[in-house]
């Protein structure tokens, strides 16, 4: 049988635990992150478990849960993290442009569907975020995903503020109403491989735009759109 921790050892415990500097808890969160990234490529039809995210991370159940209170918030940390990838890439590809707003525009969509194709977590997170995640996670971590949001954007927002007529709020919006199409054409248009096959038939081929060239077509006629007209 296993011996029963008395009251001082178990209060040992405990304060072990919280005296972990900032380091060593970054990166027992990282490590939960990974392994939830992990399991999720190897079969993205739903979201693991929490215990089986415990056990890809070498960590008990428990301590899974001092740092995320559910399943669906552990990977609206990673939809967070993923989104923060982009926004600096992005950040990058148009900060160095001082005029041209349809090479803004232009810009803009190339780099995001060129790091969208190399990242796919992303899409596939955001495609899902609204309906599995919004069950299970916690309103804290919603608010805190969006307040992180809000900071990563805030660059971008600053230099369409300045390169164009745009004002801070109207960069926002345009950054937001981007990730809502990025999301609903892959919702509409990114078909598994099994339904793809399915709908591979000549005749249904001609309805079945490429999600790709539909993406940065759209991506670049809205942002070639908002940057053209004045106030």
């Amino acid at each position: 049988m296993p011996v029963e921790l008395n009251a001082p050892i178990k209060a040992s415990a405990v304060l072990a635990r919280r005296a972990l500097d900032s380091g060593q808890k970054q990166a027992k969160r990282e490590s939960i992150l990974t392994a939830a990234r992990l399991l999720y490529e190897q079969c993205s039809s739903e979201l693991p478990s929490a215990a089986a995210i415990a056990d890809a991370a070498g960590l008990a159940k428990g301590t899974v849960y001092l740092y995320f209170r559910s399943k669906e918030d552990i990977f609206l940390a990673l939809l967070s993290c993923e989104l923060a990838q982009l926004i600096e890439q992005l950040h990058s590809a148009i900060a160095p442009i001082s005029v041209g707003r349809e090479l803004i525009a232009d810009r803009f969509a190339a780099s995001c569907a060129a790091w969208m194709r190399e990242h796919p977590l992303l899409l596939q997170l955001s495609s899902i975020s609204y309906g599995a995640m919004m069950r299970g996670a916690t309103p804290q971590s919603w608010v805190a995903m969006r307040s992180r949001l809000v900071d990563d954007l805030a660059p971008i927002a600053q230099v369409l503020e300045a390169r164009t007529h745009l004002s801070y709020g109207q960069s926002l919006s345009l950054l937001t109403k981007s990730y809502g199409l990025m999301v609903g054409l892959y919702q509409s248009l990114h078909y598994p491989p099994a339904l793809k096959a399915l709908l591979s038939s000549e005749e249904l081929a001609k309805i079945q735009p490429d999600f790709w060239l539909q993406f940065n077509s759209g991506l670049r006629h809205l942002w070639r759109g908002a940057l053209s007209q004045e106030d």
